[in-house]
């Protein structure tokens, strides 16, 4: 795996990226030492040898100085720092140079143009500062060249040797110049893109999530004083998950590009959009009233519900959208975008495909929210508690089996209702850890009953979808009923409608897998989701619950004993077993047993138990759980 590192403007670059870009540096120097060697011997090679005679020595640091650009270059090359290695090959041209000046007895002309050389190398590679450390290293390498050849100084042939210098004076100053020019041209565009991937979205082109605050920060600071309206609108898609199941990734950012190409009016007419995470958007328009707001809000929420065409596949998606108002809501970005987000749940529970501004009573659910958030985690490892709710056979009160909810009770917040806390879980990705809790908890449970009082309980675990989806969930299904062992036939997992069709195909491969391990599986609040039959015949499913709204509603509406019956007359014909969920009156319960469902769970039975209470429940069996021998004329 490539490692990564973080470059300019916060962007991870890749080690081998760097790399390559440094080899290619190092490249060019390379040849602008290549020819700055050749070009210098050629030059001093004559004036040298107008004064000194041929030595061991003399051509010994000949053949150094012709080999040392290819050693150089080697040395640059094994580097993992090939720019830092360069740096420091630097050193050791200035050293030569020395060495070089002190051969030349020190002219004047071809002296300066040797050193003048060397510094151009290194304001080429490493800026001014390296001028300092070149100028010790010339200084160094000239007290080795007098140690060597001995110090004189002189003026003579000075015409002479300026002419057969004449191609370092004129060519080699050229040849740096081009090189630093084309360097620093690429370095430039290599800002500039760097500069526009750190500022954009890659995807949709729109704004980033930084630079986005950043430009509204700015604009809030422009408006602040002025009766101009500054609305943030936080557009969340409508079923676009369902796009990402069925179709694939590749599909569900090809609508994404798709649909951010409809919001890009919005920074045309002057105003601010861009892509926020995911699915979500977030624009920023200076209007003059709130009615205009309301109408870009309706106008967004219309075009996002247009259709969209991908390989001949027309897909109908949608748009929730919140709205906080600068200065009434917040005066600084963050916040804006925090309160327009609340105001987005807010819509998408309201029914999708509309527009909610934000008021105070969202601001007290969000500190709520955040209260619940920040104890969640600790909670699930030491406060959360497991109550189980019996599930009974009407007909003759005897104990079907009991189905584990999660409790909690908080220091700080008190109980916190489970309607609460498993949403916020699933957000923060506890949901898995906080469901695993549960299980472990219910079959410890499940073990010591038996222990203690001799009995098979059959127990019911709610599990979400995120849960299934896990490649560890089978792997940790099988530990815990091998840590307490227990019959696989013990345990029920239920899962809502809602979950099941997020991904069919792959909720039957996770189901025929239980059912291979003997685990069974129930569908909870059935009815009110699509209730298809299709995915009822398609995975391994042993019971369903009837949901408690329709049990609710037998007596109330015309339409309530239709639904129910047909519920049951459905199930019956699949060999489905039922059960009725909120069972709260006998005439409730003699009219589902008068039509084929014969296990409730319920008030009328039992309110969700504590362990010690459901063990004591479980000892004495309060009498009057059955219709045989309850006062089938009260309800009481």
């Amino acid at each position: 795996m490539v490692k990564s590192k973080m470059g300019p403007f916060g962007l991870p670059v890749s080690t081998a990226a760097v790399h390559r870009s440094g080899l290619r540096f190092a490249a060019g120097i390379y040849r602008v030492r290549i020819f700055g060697v050749t070009a210098g011997l050629a030059g001093t090679v004559p004036i040298v040898l107008s004064d000194r005679a041929i030595t061991l020595v003399l051509v010994a640091f000949a053949t150094g100085l012709l080999a040392w650009p290819h050693v150089a270059y080697a040395i640059v090359r094994r580097s993992r720092h090939p720019v830092s290695a360069e740096r420091r090959n630097l050193f050791m041209d200035s050293v030569l140079a020395g060495v070089v000046v002190a051969l030349l007895n020190f002219r004047l002309v071809p002296s300066t143009i040797v050193l003048l050389s060397v510094a151009m190398n290194s304001i080429a590679v490493g800026g001014i500062r390296p001028i300092l450390f070149c100028c010790i290293a010339n200084a160094l390498g000239a007290l080795v060249g007098v140690g060597l050849f001995g110090a004189h100084f002189t003026n003579i042939n000075e015409p002479w040797s300026t002419l057969v210098m004449l191609p370092m004076m004129v060519i080699y100053p050229l040849l740096i110049a081009k090189f630093a020019y084309v360097a620093s041209e690429r370095l430039a565009e290599k800002t500039r893109q760097l500069k526009f991937l750190s500022e954009t979205d890659a995807l949709t082109g729109l704004s980033n999530r930084t630079t986005f605050i950043s430009r509204l920060d700015r604009l809030l600071r422009a408006c602040h004083g002025e009766t101009t309206i500054v609305g943030v609108i936080f557009v969340d898609l409508d079923n676009f998950k369902t796009i990402n199941d069925s179709l694939g990734h590749k599909a569900g950012d090809r609508v994404l590009a798709r649909l951010s190409g409809r919001l890009m009016q919005i920074s045309e007419q002057g105003g601010l959009i861009c892509r926020y995470g995911g699915d979500e958007f977030v624009a920023a328009v200076q209007v003059e009233s709130i009615k205009d707001l309301s109408i870009i809000a309706a106008k967004i929420i219309r075009d996002m519900s247009r259709d969209v065409s991908i390989d001949g596949t027309r897909l109908k998606l949608g748009a929730s959208v919140g709205i906080s108002v600068f200065p009434e809501h917040a005066a600084d970005a963050a916040s804006l975008i925090s309160r327009a987000d609340a105001a987005m749940y807010r819509a998408k529970h309201r029914g999708k495909g509309s527009a909610t501004f934000y008021d105070e009573q969202m601001a007290h659910a969000s500190a709520i929210k955040y209260r619940i958030a920040r104890r969640l985690r600790a909670a699930i490892q030491k406060d959360l508690k497991v109550h189980y709710q019996p599930q009974v056979d009407m007909v003759s009160g005897r104990l079907i089996g009991v189905e584990a909810l999660a409790r909690w009770h908080d220091t700080e917040l008190g109980q916190v209702p489970p309607g609460l806390f498993i949403p916020i879980a699933e957000e923060m990705g506890l949901i898995s850890e906080l469901g695993m809790a549960v299980m472990r908890t219910a079959c410890a449970d499940v073990a010591r009953w038996r222990t203690m009082h001799d009995t098979s309980v059959h127990m019911s675990i709610n599990v979400s979808a995120l849960q299934l989806r896990r490649p560890e969930f089978l792997q940790e299904m099988r530990e815990v009923i091998a840590q307490f062992e227990i019959e696989p036939s013990q345990l029920e997992l239920e899962v809502t409608e809602s979950a099941l069709l997020d991904n069919v195909g792959e909720a039957r491969a996770t189901f025929e897998r239980l059912s291979q391990l003997g685990v069974r599986v129930a569908v909870d609040d059935f009815g009110t989701g699509y209730s298809n039959l299709s995915y009822l015949h398609a995975l391994k499913i042993d019971r369903i619950k009837i949901d408690q709204s329709f049990i609710k509603e037998l007596f109330i509406t015309t339409t309530g004993q239709s639904i129910v019956s047909a519920v049951i007359a459905m199930a019956t014909a699949m060999t489905l077993d039922i059960v009725a969920e909120g069972v709260e009156t006998w005439a409730q319960a003699r009219w589902l047993v008068a039509h084929g469902c014969v296990i409730g769970q319920g008030y009328r039975f039992s309110y969700p138990l504590a362990p010690e209470e459901f063990e004591r429940w479980l000892i004495t069996m309060p009498l009057g759980l059955s219709l045989s021998t309850a006062e089938c004329s009260s309800d009481s």
